[in-house]
């Protein structure tokens, strides 16, 4: 389905053009002055961002994620359909929990000049970070599993159905766990040089959540004869 890709595109554009506007960055472990001077005078962009990175992008990762664990369920891989629902849905819940928060923080605590709630707010909102980058760590690690499963033939002998992730995605797909499994602990612990992995893992994150959301599209009516 043309939905799909497109979902995955969405996902794309929410992230560049969130990471185009935001406010000035500050690292895993700015105190809450630091935040509030960060963010003053640039709250409407720090709205925009948590919208579109949190908001917009949870929504269009559900979208795939629940995509996902539907084909992993035609394929009759059960187990694996359930860890990427549970794993993914999660994922994509704590993405909107950081919304809100992105939100408080941009239209509460910075007007207010309220530098302890700004440090609360920012420090959550980078542990709820962590926690989803280790969710979709473990969707990655599930996908892997998935394309090295062998082509499944149903009793009728007629069609042979191929797994969604082909065998070439085991790499990026490897690339991506790593390196959110990394990024994930450095924010999720406050540990800036494992959170710096980010400037690695955030770009492979998004192709991959694209390029999932194209081989979703095409795998939805393919079949191919034994």
């Amino acid at each position: 389905m043309v939905l799909l890709a497109l979902t995955g595109l969405v996902y794309a554009a929410a992230w560049v053009t969130g990471l185009l506007i935001g406010p000035p960055v500050v690292g895993v472990t700015a105190l809450g002055t630091e935040v509030v001077s960060s963010y003053t005078g640039h709250q409407g962009a720090a709205i925009g961002q948590a919208v579109l990175t949190e908001g917009v992008a949870g929504l269009a990762l559900a979208v795939l994620v629940l995509a996902l664990g539907h084909a992993a369920w035609r394929y009759r891989a059960y187990r694996l359909a359930s860890v990427i629902e549970i794993a993914g849905l999660s994922a994509a819940g704590l993405s909107f929990i950081q919304c809100a928060l992105g939100l408080l923080l941009a239209q509460w605590a910075v007007p207010a000049g309220d530098s302890s709630r700004a440090g609360v707010l920012f420090e959550l909102a980078n542990r709820a970070d962590g926690a989803k980058m280790l969710l979709l760590a473990v969707v990655a690690v599930a996908t892997i599993v998935l394309a090295r499963r062998p082509p499944l033939v149903p009793a009728t002998l007629m069609f042979r159905v191929a797994p969604v992730f082909p065998a070439w995605t085991v790499w990026p797909s490897a690339a991506l766990a790593v390196t959110l499994l990394v990024s994930g602990t450095g924010y999720l612990l406050l540990i800036p040089p494992l959170a710096a992995v980010a400037y690695l893992s955030l770009p492979l994150l998004v192709i991959w959540v694209t390029g999932a959301g194209v081989l979703l599209a095409r795998a939805r009516d393919r079949k191919s004869v034994v």
